[in-house]
């Protein structure tokens, strides 16, 4: 061990079989990068010091995920803080133990958790559920066990989960490793359910996954409040068109609503100097905000916190992060849902351009465009940028998603979101500004804890009034992975967020890190509440396109990719097995209940300067040989690299073989692929120190009764 301290963890040896340097920097390029820019010695210096504790893989013979996954014991164990990592129990206790570090080779495993459709529901009420979990090597087995465990700890079986393309029980692709099926649930009081799946004969079962159990609002109640919120909001309106100042229309409108006690439940009401708050009978928070009537000026929801809820308060309990915090996605969320009314001054359209033209791929949304559901699934995005409403209620900052309900279309916002309402993730806002229906979705930061997971170092930017004015939002997104939050402590002018808001990005972009920003933590407005820019989190969090990231699909959701159409990752599909890991991604025109005549994956990253090659694995597999070759039904396959076609598959013009085991749900039960994974390589070297764009797509010609879909695995850069 002095040889390989002193020398040869410099030479890249390996000091034992469990740490193997080559992997370790194939699947870290993170690591690799910070290696040649001299942050770190060696690859096993960085795994010592953080990688252990991040729970990184340190070689093909161990696997921290599964080692987790398949003894929960050390799951719990670690989570209480006893054991740092999966890989220090192994090699503290698992190994003299005989645990197993690595899924056996043949043997079927959990790939994933358990997954339901629905993870909130109502007591009382009839609701479909569907149960899915992923099989690693599952042509052994046929079925897997559903149980469920109530409130008091009592286990039952359920039913049965099954890979049989029943679409009817939501099953898309026969023999793709998913495992699923659709359920009736009746929950007839408010609690808690635990499910969990177990494979057949095996001691292998899934952790635990919850589904709250809540009181119910009904459709007329829920209707009744929307008309109601809607009349207080003309109520104020009304007030203030005869005459009356903000502060004396905001009293009539507590009078209005202590006189309401089937609407409004007493001893609910909170006043501030800028509106008020309360609760319905059904417990869901409502506010009303004054400052939208000068929503070109400010910012604000509402606010209401007292001096010790104040932002220098939260930054004494948010560790600093030591060592650089550099974002691992090179994907960026831009949301302006207000920027019709902000304009000219709202952020949104120029840090969205600054960051399109820096090269990264930026989903941006505006006005109308953006929903609640934008503000879920966060942890796809290296940078989050948010122009919108904001404000303090009931001790929380919470941001407005301006997506409105009106009571044409309350019932089926109640199917969507009316757990969340009530759980209090989501809250109903009075509206005040013009073109609307009366209400509007906030979210709070338990919406954000809940519906993202594993942030990738990200940097989040929200350009709201009180944004930064108390812990409980920056707090969501920093628990959840975030590196750095920035924000405002105080009602905001749009003028101030925006130069400040596009100071920020341009300054990122520059390689700077958020320390850097100009202005940050220093600049302040000079009105009555003059808001503070100001940034909680790492000071060194940077902003940069990352490298190739997810290559081999082994990270759920096809993390680190833009998806487009009928996109997912499978285990299996019939007799075909991933090249690489226990999962491939599938790209298909449409199957099962999805119907796509165009699916599609990318991703921008950096290639690094000493990258040689890029190499992927792929297969084509359609329904349409031979019947169709030669005819206008030409369904293809193709790969671009930065706007060159690298490679292509037609119906028409490929090799095709016959298949067996596979069979798509409609069309016919000929399926034909290319006869085994094929390997396009093409060379880097041109694109050194550059951005670049990787894109694979399947797309129908002539028909969509007849499914094509393309397997995509093991995408690899060499180096030199």
């Amino acid at each position: 061990m002095k040889h390989f301290d002193r020398r040869g963890q410099y030479e890249q040896r390996d000091p034992s079989a469990f740490f193997n340097t080559k992997f370790y920097l194939e699947r870290n390029p993170d690591v690799a990068k910070a290696i040649a820019d001299g942050s770190f010695a060696t690859a096993m210096q960085h795994f010592a010091t953080f990688g252990l504790f991040e729970g990184r893989n340190p070689s093909d013979r161990f696997n921290s995920q599964f080692y987790l996954d398949a003894n929960p014991d050390v799951k719990a164990a670690v989570t209480a803080g006893l054991f740092r990592s999966a890989f220090e129990h192994y090699m503290e206790f698992g190994f003299a133990e005989g645990r197993l570090p690595v899924a056996p080779t043949g043997v079927p495993t959990f790939a994933s958790e358990l997954k339901v459709s629905k993870d909130s529901l109502f007591a009382g009420k009839t609701t479909e559920v569907t149960f899915s979990a992923k099989i690693a090597n599952p042509r052994s087995v046929d079925e897997i066990q559903l149980f469920e465990t109530d409130s008091n700890g009592n286990t039952n079986l359920l039913g049965k989960l099954f890979d049989k393309g029943d679409v009817e029980k939501g099953d898309d692709i026969a023999k793709d490793g998913v495992f699923t099926n659709r359920f009736t649930l009746a929950p007839t009081s408010p609690g808690q359910k635990t499910y969990f799946a177990a494979i057949p004969g095996s001691d292998r079962t899934t952790q635990p996954t919850q589904i709250e159990i809540l009181n119910p609002i009904s459709e007329e109640a829920f209707e009744q409040t929307i008309n109601f919120n809607a009349q207080v909001g003309q109520k104020f309106q009304n007030a203030l068109n005869f005459g009356r100042s903000e502060q004396q229309a905001i009293e009539e409108i507590k009078a209005f609503l202590e006189a309401n006690p089937s609407e409004v439940k007493p001893g609910s009401i909170e006043v501030a100097n800028d509106g008020l708050g309360w609760k319905t009978k059904d417990d869901v928070l409502v506010v009303l905000d004054t400052n939208q009537l000068n929503y070109q000026g400010q910012r604000s929801i509402s606010s209401q916190i007292s001096a010790n809820q104040s932002a220098v308060y939260f930054r004494d309990r948010i560790s600093q992060a030591n060592g650089n915090k550099l974002n691992s996605s090179s994907q960026i969320l831009v949301l302006s849902p207000y920027a019709f009314q902000f304009e000219p001054y709202d952020e949104g359209n120029n840090i969205a351009s600054i960051l399109n033209d820096a090269g990264f791929d930026v989903k941006d949304e505006y006005n109308d465009d953006v929903t609640v559901e934008d503000f879920k699934n966060l942890e796809r995005y290296g940078a989050i940028a948010i122009s919108t409403h904001g404000g303090v209620r009931n001790g929380q900052v919470i941001i407005s998603s301006g997506e409105q309900i009106s009571s044409s279309n309350s019932e089926e916002y109640l199917e969507k979101y009316g757990a969340d309402l009530k759980a209090g993730r989501l809250v109903l806002g009075v509206s005040l500004t013009p073109s609307t229906s009366g209400n509007e979705l906030l979210i709070a930061p338990s919406f954000i804890t809940k519906y993202s997971k594993n942030l990738p170092d990200s940097i989040v930017y929200v350009g709201a009034c009180d944004s930064t004015k108390n812990p409980t939002l920056a707090q969501a997104f920093l628990s959840e992975g975030a590196a750095a939050f920035v924000g405002y402590s105080d009602v905001v002018l749009s003028s101030f967020a925006e130069s400040h808001g596009i100071d920020m990005f341009d300054a990122l972009v520059e390689g700077k890190t958020v320390s850097e920003i100009p202005g940050i933590n220093v600049d302040r407005e000079k009105d009555r509440d003059p808001a503070l820019f100001e940034l909680i989190g790492s000071d060194d969090a940077s902003l940069s396109v990352a490298e190739l990231k997810n290559g081999s699909f082994e990270e759920d959701e096809l993390l680190g990719w833009i998806t487009k159409g009928d996109t997912r990752t499978i285990t299996a599909l019939g007799p075909l097995s991933p090249t690489d890991g226990n999962e491939m991604a599938i790209i298909s025109t449409g199957l099962g209940s999805v119907n796509n005549s165009q699916s599609s994956i990318s991703q921008k990253f950096f290639v690094r300067q000493n990258a040689k090659d890029i190499i992927i694995n792929y297969n084509v597999i359609s329904e349409e040989p031979s019947e169709f070759v030669d005819t206008e039904f030409d369904d293809q396959f193709e790969i671009i690299f930065n706007g060159t076609r690298i490679a292509k598959e037609r119906v028409n013009t490929s090799n095709w073989e016959r298949i067996e085991g596979i069979d798509f749900f409609g069309g016919d039960e000929t399926v034909y692929d290319l006869g085994g994974f094929k390997t396009v390589t093409y060379d880097l070297t041109p694109f050194r120190g550059q951005t670049v764009e990787l894109a694979m797509r399947t797309f129908d010609r002539g028909d969509s009764k007849y499914d094509t879909a393309a397997l995509v695995d093991n995408i690899e850069i060499t180096t030199v």
